[in-house]
């Protein structure tokens, strides 16, 4: 009798491949690891190839295939049961271990399961795939979109953005400000409609009907009727036509894309649904997607880019979800 020979040693990329199915699957993980994943997993093909392999492993055994089909994610206001009702409270008292996991909690939640240190102090906010009207004077009305926070200067007739977009009317009776980063947009010749969209370092002004000024370090810019700038901390762009579909269909609930890269695309689902979509490999983040799509069911979402891109979509506890 031949006695069985034993399987080949994993390689330290296959063991830390595991690894992070393992974390995945724990109930634990947050969209910091969902962000640390896709950088190791851009690190090179085989990274890539190491953990689509530990997926369908992974996937193969039923107690784990099971458990993610039975589980369900936190709703708005509260917690789907009692095992994630502990899992919450274990990572809450985890970050009271230390200071200093104090700090990083405040500023940067987990999952969102709280706002901000820079959104607490904000006047008007929006969770998660929450939109809101807010007819800030007789002068001008706002449409917050989805994770937006800012602040109410100026007797009302200026705002300062945290974070988000938000979309402005002004009827020219008094002039109005948005200040964001570094630029400060003002509607001051008339009555106006105009977006502005801060995400990161980045900062988008579209004019839609009447005209406004864009204030920046760089330099003053006059946007007209259906124009559109982008600025950062240290230089602004030069004003392009705007598609006006695409700028204000959010307020509809709507998002257009029209041969946009798949990360992009990923990119403004994140912000409509709680916990993380990451894309595995930088080939499927090139596909281009263009449609139309209701941000009111992003999971229905996910599952258009799946269908339409023929691509596999593994969802973890969590609200994490892989492309592939």
């Amino acid at each position: 009798m031949i006695p069985a020979s034993d399987p080949p040693p994993l390689s330290a990329i296959e063991r830390e491949a595991f690894a992070w199915v393992v974390r995945l699957t724990s109930g634990k993980a947050t969209a910091a690891d969902a962000d640390a994943l896709q950088a190791w997993c851009a690190q090179s093909p085989a990274h890539q190839a190491a953990f689509a392999r530990a997926q369908r492993q992974w996937h193969s055994i039923k107690a784990a295939g099971s458990q993610v089909s039975n589980w369900t994610p936190l709703r708005a206001g509260g917690a789907a049961g009692g095992s994630v009702r502990l899992r919450r409270r274990a990572l809450i008292g985890g970050a009271l271990a230390a200071p200093a996991a104090i700090a990083l909690a405040l500023w940067r939640p987990p999952l969102d399961l709280w706002p901000s240190a820079g959104e607490l102090k904000a006047d008007y906010r929006t969770a998660t795939g929450e939109r809101r009207r807010v007819e800030l004077s007789e002068h001008a009305v706002l449409d917050l979109d989805t994770r937006t926070s800012i602040l109410v200067r100026g007797a009302l007739q200026e705002i300062e953005m945290i974070a988000g977009q938000v979309a402005i009317e002004t009827d020219g009776g008094v002039p109005f400000a948005v200040r964001a980063g570094t630029g400060r947009t003002t509607a001051d010749a008339g009555a106006a409609r105009f977006d502005v969209r801060c995400i990161g370092q980045e900062v988008r002004v579209t004019c839609l009907s009447g005209s406004v000024r864009v204030n920046h370090l760089a330099g003053v810019h006059r946007l007209q009727a259906m124009q559109q700038m982008s600025y950062d901390q240290r230089a602004i762009a030069e004003a392009v036509p705007a598609d006006p579909e695409e700028a204000s269909a959010w307020r509809e609930g709507v998002l257009v894309f029209r041969r946009v890269p798949l990360a992009r695309v990923v990119d403004e689902l994140n912000r409509y649904r709680p916990g993380k979509v990451i894309v595995l490999n930088d080939r499927i983040a090139a596909l281009p997607v263009s449609g139309r799509f209701l941000m009111d069911d992003p999971d229905a979402v996910l599952e258009q880019l799946r269908l339409a891109l023929d691509l596999s979509v593994s969802v973890y506890p969590g609200g994490i979800a892989v492309l592939a």
